[in-house]
């Protein structure tokens, strides 16, 4: 993750640049990162926890 010491062409940027970068803001510090793909698989073992596990 890049901090970005100017907003991007002088004004506050967030959103995806196409898919390659992302452009957000975080405790009023705007950074840069590369584009990700969600992930959320699954697996056998994850649903076995996701349905033993109690929810708060």
């Amino acid at each position: 993750m890049a901090k970005v010491t100017a907003p991007l062409m002088s004004m506050d940027a967030s959103g995806a640049l196409g898919k390659a970068l992302v452009f957000a803001k975080w405790k009023g510090i705007n950074y840069a990162r590369r584009y990700t793909i969600p992930m959320n698989p699954n697996t056998v073992n994850q649903e076995k926890i996701r349905v033993t596990s109690p929810r708060r």
